[in-house]
């Protein structure tokens, strides 16, 4: 499948104010990198899940080995939003798992929520989540 049509289309959300939120995904070689900014709350939860959804369905068609998801800039979480990412790595689980593939988070370690919260996420799959740490990776 060509690189370009494997590409999930960005998501931007704006919400009140400065306040906003936006994901991108791009497969580059046999990884499908997706970067996350600013706030995912209430507003941008029902970008939030469709966007997971085209990110998971991109990979699987695409054969990736790992989605390294990029959130050092995103300043918030809901729990909702959360919610959708555990979604997410529950359908990649379900896959066969020769179509299953590794799901790497790249936090800010200043961000003590993020710390937390995708360290819960691992803790739900440990064979297909891991947090990707300054100097290594860290299970």
């Amino acid at each position: 499948m060509p690189q370009e049509l494997a590409n999930v289309a960005p998501v931007q959300v704006s919400a009140i104010g400065e306040a906003r939120f936006t994901a991108e995904a791009r497969l580059e070689g046999t990884t499908m990198a997706v970067r996350m900014e600013g706030t995912a709350d209430a507003k941008a939860k029902p970008h939030f899940q469709s966007f997971f959804e085209r990110v998971h369905r991109s990979s699987i068609e695409s054969r990736v080995g790992d989605a390294v998801v990029d959130v050092q800039r995103l300043a918030f979480m809901s729990s909702s939003c959360f919610k959708d990412v555990l979604v997410w790595i529950m359908n990649v689980n379900a896959e066969p798992a020769e179509a299953r593939y590794r799901i790497r988070f790249v936090p800010d370690p200043k961000r003590g929520w993020q710390k937390r919260g995708f360290r819960a996420l691992v803790l739900m799959a440990p064979e297909l989540v891991s947090i990707d740490e300054i100097g290594g990776t860290r299970p």
